[in-house]
This record gives structure tokens, sequence and C-alpha cells, in this order.
């Protein structure tokens, strides 16, 4: 999604500290600016800050929402128009993009909520900008996300790039199939330039799933100073020979903020990138 994630959208959250002591942080209204924003830390810790036994979160149901989607057979150009409708004033919900795996192009789909009228005249402006071939979908936003296929064989990376990286890895998955020949495909958000990599059936082809994380850790590291990929599942094969979080710019401060909320590391100890 575009303008927010989950853990953006929780103004409140309680957990129970490592030494038994109940905290809490935020409240009913979104305006909670003093120390840490412990929703976020939480979020994405993997229960190694603390156990969170209750979140508050406001988010209303748009009156109006509507989905457009466009292919382009260029990857380029599924970048590019990604980029213009992120770049506009339309204020969409979500910009994501879509390459199933052997695809020489891509998909990009746009989500717009609002008002029926504001949501109308907008996917008019958004569809100019995404081309002749755009047209309204009747889509279901848990299916824009799902990804192709599941099963013991497969490796997931997300990878995190800027919207100027988005063509670049969409070309990255290409050269692996290219030249691995591993099955890729891609989906997930130009908006937060969060996607996820899926390749299928890697069993007895290790090395050649090893190089493609290498691919995609190099891809992240030249579209951005702190792009990463990071592999979510994967054979215990592929797991043995490559390290799932990859380097991490600012492991010191997280292990600070590990020591200082949990200093005798009861917590889902090892469980997170640097042995956190």
């Amino acid at each position: 999604m575009l303008y927010g994630t989950p853990r953006d959208l929780v103004v409140g959250v309680t957990m129970v500290r490592a030494d038994g002591v109940v905290a809490k942080a935020g409240g009913k209204v979104v305006k909670n600016v003093a120390g840490y924003d412990l929703a976020k830390l939480l979020g994405g810790a993997y229960g190694t800050l603390g156990i969170v036994t209750r979140m508050v979160r406001l988010h209303p149901l748009p009156p109006s929402s509507r989905w457009l989607t466009c292919y382009y057979p260029d990857l380029d150009a599924a970048a590019g128009a990604a980029g213009a409708v992120t770049g506009s004033q339309l204020f969409p919900t979500a910009v994501e993009v879509r390459r199933s795996a052997g695809a020489a192009g891509a998909d990009v789909q746009v989500l717009l909520e609002g008002t029926e009228r504001g949501v109308r005249e907008r996917a008019a402006a958004a569809a100019e900008l995404l081309g002749d071939d755009a047209g309204e979908a009747d889509l279901d936003t848990a299916d824009v996300a799902r990804l192709d296929g599941s099963g013991d064989a497969e490796l997931l990376v997300k990878v995190a790039v800027p919207l100027t990286g988005i063509a670049r890895l969409l070309h990255t998955t290409r050269e692996i199939e290219d030249r691995l020949s591993l099955s890729c495909g891609v989906v997930g958000s130009a908006g937060v330039g969060v996607l996820h990599v899926q390749l299928a059936d890697v069993t007895g082809k290790t090395s050649a799933a090893v190089q493609a994380v290498e691919l995609l850790r190099s891809t992240a590291r030249q579209t951005s100073g702190t792009g990463s990929a990071v592999v979510l599942d994967a054979p215990a094969e592929v797991r043995a020979r490559v390290d799932s979080w990859g380097p991490v710019a600012a492991l010191d401060l997280m292990r600070r903020v590990k020591d200082e909320f949990d200093p005798d590391h009861r917590l889902s100890a090892g469980r997170f990138v640097g042995g956190i």
C-alpha cells in the first residue's frame, strides 16, 4: 500500500516488557510524539522487544473505491507509469506492480479511495497517466497482494528499493530467469518500494538460488544505500548457505534498542537480524 503500512495506522499499544511490567503508549488520538514510537518498534521486532497485548487502530472505510490496471510489455514503461501515478497529486491508496514468472512485461494496478465523485474524477486522471490500455478492474485487495503458488520448494525474498529502483528490480527478475534458469516473479508496492520476489521449484538448484539472492541484494544496494533483500522462506539447503537478513546498516542501533528493552535477551533470542 502506498500511503501507510498497517503499523502506521496504529495509534495505541499495550505491551508486556521482558521484566513483566505492563507498558502503554499512545491512545485514541494521533498526537503522541514523546519517547519511542512503540507501535513501529514492536511491529517490526519479531517479538524481540516485548509482547503486544492490545492495539488501537483507527482507520475508517472509504465510501467508494476503484481499481485501475494496465499491462505494459516493456518493464521500463511499467515502472515509469507507476512512478507517474505515485508522483501525481491523485493520492492513490496503492500503486502495485506485478510481473508474473516468464512474462516479458508487467502489470501496474492503482487503487483510489474516497468519495464517489472524488474517486471518479481521480480515476479518470489516473487512467490518462497509465495510458490508453488502462481500464477499471473488479479486484480484491487480498488478491492483488497474493503471491502466485506456494510450496516447500520455493524461495521468497522481500526486497526494499526506492521508486527509482523499481525498473532495475523488474529487470533483475528477468535476468535471474535468463542467467540462472529459475522461474522468478515479483509483486508488491511501488509506492513504498517493498516488493516480494518469488522463485519457484529451487530444489536441487541451491547454487542458482544463492546467486539469485545475491543478485537481488546487489540490485537493492545499487538503487539505495539502505536497500535490502530479506529471505522470508527457503528450502533448508538454501538457508544453510545464505544469510536470511543480509547486511543491515543500523545493526548497532538495533542492538542498543534490544539491550534497553530486554537487557537479559529473554525474548525470542537469536530470532532477529544479527542474532538479536
